[in-house]
């Protein structure tokens, strides 16, 4: 007894240690940006500061974001409001109906941007039901009742239907259907302008709202670089930003092609490849096989710098992260590979897993 005792203690003070790292943080120049950053947690959820000033935050859950639980270490839980139900709550806070001092302007970037004028012109019901529809919450069968709806008759719906996707993540194991929605908001003070995501899992066919970040800045408008569950981006595109992850490699490889392009060395029933660079941070790589096939890359590395270096990098191509655990592990999931980063001291890593 007194050794289980112990043994919870430990892990106990194990996890406490891993916040107060996390929440400490770290100011350092980027590898591959080549910027001075400083990176930290708050409630555990991750932002990162360029020059002092706020570049990217996900909403703290400890404090309710426009009257809404976000962000929830258990991202499926109790908590959760449904789609409408933040909408509505969003749209309180544009038009002033709340304490908060309301926006300037509240915008509609990529899919929506086009329809903004129709969207604008909408009671708050109808708008909030085009908003689902316009966004794929409703399948490709959406874009035909969306042609119902005022301002919206004579649209495309067949156009709309050939850039429909389904978009799903695993939590816990499980896959839920996943989609995304983003605002642009110009704030009264300090002249702020951001980005603001809002990520939604379909739980017992409902949608329900899981995460919230912030980005202040338009790079993934400029860039259009893909995030997974918005529409208007196919589910493919996630290996045309993955070429450095994947190392060129496709999952479902042999293990003698794998070990001749990577130029590696057999170990077991894993390819290892020493002396390579992932995101400009030193690293070892493993190549894993099932039943003879490529399914998972783990990329093993140094310092506590590079798990920073490794989060900036993988939101810079992957957007927000799917999950965040309280010690700091999160994952970006999409609709067959996940990306696991592990938070560690001195031994963080990067587990690119098929599913």
């Amino acid at each position: 007894m007194k050794r289980l005792i112990t043994l919870v203690i430990a892990l106990t003070l194990m996890m406490s240690l891993n916040a107060f790292a996390l929440d400490k943080g770290l100011t350092f120049t980027h590898p591959e940006i080549g910027e001075p950053m400083t990176i930290a947690f708050n409630s555990h959820m991750p932002y990162f500061k360029i020059y002092g000033f706020t570049y990217y935050m996900v909403v703290d859950p400890a404090v309710p974001h426009h009257g809404m639980h976000v962000n929830d270490i258990n991202l499926i839980n109790d908590n959760m409001s449904t789609i409408d139900e933040s909408l509505n709550l969003l749209f309180d806070y544009a038009e002033g109906k709340t304490e908060e001092e309301a926006p300037v302007a509240l915008t509609y970037p990529g899919v929506m941007e086009e329809y903004a004028a129709q969207l604008d012109t909408l009671p708050r019901e109808k708008k909030v039901q085009a908003i689902k529809l316009l966004n794929g919450f409703e399948g490709k069968k959406g874009y035909k009742d969306l042609q119902k709806l005022p301002g919206f008759e004579g649209i495309d719906a067949e156009a709309l239907e050939n850039t429909y996707s389904e978009f799903k993540v695993s939590v816990d194991g499980r896959q839920y259907p996943y989609r995304v929605l983003q605002f642009h908001i110009e704030e009264t003070d300090f002249d702020e302008y951001y980005f603001e995501r809002f990520g939604y899992v379909k739980v017992q066919d409902e949608w329900l709202l899981a995460r919230v970040a912030k980005e202040y800045g338009g790079e993934y408008e400029g860039r259009e670089i893909y995030m997974h569950g918005m529409a208007g981006f196919e589910p493919n595109a996630v290996y045309d930003i993955s070429y450095e992850l994947l190392r060129d490699m496709e999952w479902g490889a042999k293990f003698d092609d794998v070990l001749k392009q990577q130029e590696g060395q057999k170990d077991g029933n894993a390819v290892k490849v020493k002396d390579i660079d992932l995101f400009g941070i030193p690293t070892l790589a493993s190549f894993d096989f099932s039943n003879g096939k490529l399914s998972s890359i783990q990329y093993d590395f140094t310092n506590r710098q590079a798990y920073f270096s490794a989060f900036i990098s993988l939101y810079t191509r992957y957007a927000d992260p799917t999950t965040i655990s309280q010690n700091g592990d999160m994952t970006w999931s999409f609709n067959d590979m996940i990306i696991r980063l592990h938070y560690d001291d001195k031994q963080p890593e990067v587990l690119v897993e098929a599913l």
